[in-house]
């Protein structure tokens, strides 16, 4: 056996949909700050979570396939004290398909490079098998070595995980509201778009701060096929 499989390994199909209310709802609480997109959001397939502490991790959703990198400056394994980078990537690559392989490439030379630095640098490594998520090492140590950053992504429970980000990112009922109706309507109509109603819309610039604002939010939704008719984004 080449990775690590235990009743700790979480769902796949339950990062994805963390993934999805993750995104939504950093991007409606943009609405009022659009810094906070910085924390979490998506670019075409990729998930990008950054916690302004040292940890930042990414995990693709391509063709059904999922793969996860993270850095943390947490951890021993980090780019400032891990002297064997190669011994480390092969090790945490242990056991990841071919198929798997090829996308975390990409992902680690696309978003976790530092500066001029022609190597990245990750602390840990996930991607799905048989619906779960599977590692080269335990989950506990996946966890440890950068995987906490999607602690709330994980939540089985999305109604907890709902609210844990209410109150991490403090939003207002009306932004927890509309924010878990577009997650409801997203996971359910996955994996075709879907169209903002003029109600969602009506109500997302209600509690905007500014028309570029909302046009921000619309750019960030409709990276998870989240679309408005006004914008045609």
């Amino acid at each position: 056996m080449t990775n690590f499989q235990s009743v700790n390994n979480p769902l796949s199909e339950c990062l994805h949909h963390g993934a999805i209310l993750g995104g939504i709802v950093t991007a409606i609480k943009a609405c009022e700050d659009v810094t906070f997109s910085t924390f979490r959001h998506w670019r075409s397939s990729d998930y990008l979570a950054y916690d302004g502490q040292g940890t930042d991790g990414v995990v693709s959703f391509v063709d059904g396939l999922i793969v996860g990198l993270v850095h943390t400056a947490h951890s021993d394994r980090n780019r400032a004290r891990c002297h064997d980078p190669d011994s480390l990537k092969s090790m945490l690559f242990r056991g990841m398909p071919v198929v798997h392989r090829a996308r975390a490439e990409l992902l680690a030379s696309t978003y976790l490079r530092m500066g001029n630095d022609e190597r990245a640098s990750f602390t840990t490594a996930f991607w799905d098998e048989n619906g779960l998520l599977v590692a080269a090492e335990s989950w506990d140590n996946v966890i440890a070595s950068g995987g906490f950053i999607f602690d709330n992504e994980l939540i089985e429970d999305k109604n907890l995980s709902m609210r844990r980000w209410e109150n991490a990112i403090e939003m207002t009922p009306e932004q927890v509201t509309l924010s878990w109706r577009l997650y409801q309507r997203r996971v359910a109509n996955f994996p075709q778009r879907i169209i903002m109603s003029e109600e969602e819309i009506g109500l997302l610039r209600s509690i905007s701060t500014s028309n570029n604002t909302v046009d921000t939010v619309f750019r960030l939704l409709a990276e998870m096929d989240i679309n408005s008719p006004v914008t045609g984004l």
